[in-house]
């Protein structure tokens, strides 16, 4: 392969820092597919060769989000193998794989349980915790979520993966990995361009329609879905330092989930506030997990904030709204100002909708 890439034209290695030692090894879809054990004893001969060549590199073993797949991974992976490891990797698809969700759910139920999103997470990185403070050795690991999104149900030709409800309950996966970034480090969205249906770039319509009837036939098309507009909007924004916030609001029941839910009673609005590096930006990011408008009330009395600020707003008149390649701006990202009224903000909040409001902080 070194002889390949000087051919062209690159004679130095690419000095590649983060490596993943194997992908879903645990599942029968996998080339290679193994036991824990055999995972483990392997993982440690391919780390000790790779850290001779170059000991600053960064080792990414493989770890699973979904216990029933191979009951006891996870645990049995990082006893035998964590000591050699920078990271534990999980891949997180939001859907079928955690609520008895299929394409004859009604839509409401189907809403209320894709947007439970970052309550699943939390409880899968809560059980790998648990794991993780038993033993001295492993409280140096950190953890890569090497690939996530929502994946419906095992129909690859609907677009769900497309529509706004897909894009706030992505917003609420974001939400969780910030509140969790003393753990989680790395945050792969899966795909970016085309890939499956869920790629968050999309190219003409060919893959969505499997050239079947219906099928444009316009690939020269390029657009981003509702969850793309996501993505570019919390990568622009100034969320350096995560600040403590205190919410009350509506609650909402997400339905039987396969998992065991620290509560079935989920607050309506997802939200996190977070500080600029700077610390002369605070960011509010909220998503409002209700089908219906919501009366909001933020309090900044312990900040001495500007009145005027920045509202970025994603948001449509139905949650399965989507982008497509005659729609393509259908859902995207619109900005306003808004007042504050003194260190206070009221404002309606429309349903499924996401919200990113920047307020200038003069001192905290």
């Amino acid at each position: 392969m070194g002889a390949l890439r000087a051919s062209n034209g690159f004679p130095e290695p690419y000095d590649v820092k983060y490596w993943e030692i194997g992908n879903e090894m645990y599942g029968p879809w996998q080339a290679g597919v193994c036991t824990a054990e055999q995972y483990a004893k392997s993982y440690l001969v391919f780390a000790e060769a790779m850290r001779s060549s170059d000991p600053g590199i960064r080792l990414l073993g493989c770890g699973t989000a979904r216990d029933e797949l191979a009951p006891g991974w996870n645990r049995t992976v990082l006893e035998q193998a964590g000591h050699a490891m920078d990271y534990i990797t999980l891949h997180i698809y939001q859907g079928q794989n955690f609520f008895p969700i299929d394409a004859k759910t009604p839509p409401e139920a189907r809403f209320r349980a894709i947007t439970a999103f970052p309550e699943v997470v939390r409880e899968i990185l809560g059980q790998l915790e648990t794991i993780i403070q038993s033993s001295e050795k492993l409280k140096h690991l950190k953890i890569a979520v090497t690939e996530w999104n929502t994946l419906y149900f095992p129909n690859p030709d609907l677009t769900n993966a497309h529509t706004l409800e897909a894009a706030a309950a992505n917003a609420c996966m974001v939400h969780e990995m910030i509140r969790q970034s003393h753990r989680v480090e790395i945050g792969n969205y899966s795909d970016l361009v085309n890939g499956w249906v869920g790629g968050c770039i999309r190219v003409g319509d060919s893959y969505e329609r499997m050239k079947k009837p219906g099928w444009s036939g316009r690939s020269e098309v390029i657009f981003g879905t509702a969850t793309y507009h996501v993505l570019k909007l919390y990568a622009n924004l100034h969320l350096h330092r995560v600040i403590d916030l205190t919410l009350t609001c509506d609650s909402y029941d997400p339905g039987a989930s396969k998992l065991k839910l620290s509560s079935q009673s989920l607050a309506e609005l997802d939200a996190i506030a977070c500080l600029s590096e700077d610390e002369k930006v605070l960011t509010l990011c909220i998503v409002n997990r209700s089908l219906k408008s919501t009366a909001l009330c933020v309090d900044f009395s312990a900040w001495q904030v500007e009145t005027k600020a920045q509202l970025h707003t994603i948001s449509s008149l139905h949650y399965e709204d989507c982008n497509t390649v005659d729609e393509p701006e259908k859902v995207k990202a619109e900005v306003s100002f808004v007042e504050l009224l003194g260190d206070s903000w009221r404002f309606e909040l429309q349903p499924h909708t996401i919200y990113a409001l920047e307020v200038k902080v003069a001192s905290s």
